[in-house]
Formats: structure tokens, C-alpha cells, sequence
């Protein structure tokens, strides 16, 4: 995957407009996928304050790229705490109606 897309910023990484490409391990992607997710006021911010607020590292966070989908990425190990967490405080406290 890397050197795919090497290859397609090959003019970036050339210019020097990217420094490089690399790819990391020991992650994972938990996501919030609802019809309508994106309409829940502060969702993103909640999931991150909750992970957080409990000790687990939140490396990224993407609430913008779907009407449907928030996501965030934690260091593999706290996937399963994450997890708990995110239905916990959102899950619960959001149900589909």
C-alpha cells in the first residue's frame, strides 16, 4: 500500500509539498456508523472526551467524511476498552428512535 501511493504523490514527495509516506502497525479503527450519526450535536467531541477522559489514546478522528460514519483510531490494545466505553456513553444514551 505504501508504495502505491509513492507513486501516486510521487510529484508531492519530488517538490518536497510531502515529506514522505510511511505506514504504522498497532492500530485500529472503531467506528459509529447511524443513519444520521452526523446530526447528533458534538458526537465527535464526545467520543473523543470520553476515550480520553479514560485513559485510552485516541490517535485520530474522522467525522466529517461520511453522513453516516464517525470514526475514530486507537492503539490496538484499547480496542476492546474503546469499544466498551464508546457503547456505554454514546451507544446507550443515543438510541435509535
Amino acid at each position: 500500500a505504501t508504495e502505491i501511493l509513492r507513486t501516486e504523490f510521487a510529484p508531492e514527495l519530488s517538490s518536497g509539498d510531502l515529506k514522505g509516506i510511511s505506514a504504522d502497525t498497532g492500530m485500529a479503527v472503531l467506528a459509529v456508523v447511524r443513519e444520521g450519526v452526523r446530526k447528533l450535536s458534538g458526537l465527535g467531541t464526545r467520543l473523543l472526551n470520553t476515550l480520553t477522559r479514560e485513559g485510552v489514546e485516541v490517535l485520530g478522528l474522522s467525522d466529517g467524511a461520511s453522513e453516516a460514519t464517525v470514526a475514530v483510531v486507537v492503539n490496538d490494545q484499547d480496542i476492546i476498552r474503546a469499544l466498551q466505553l464508546v457503547h456505554d456513553s454514546v451507544i446507550k444514551s443515543s438510541p435509535v428512535k
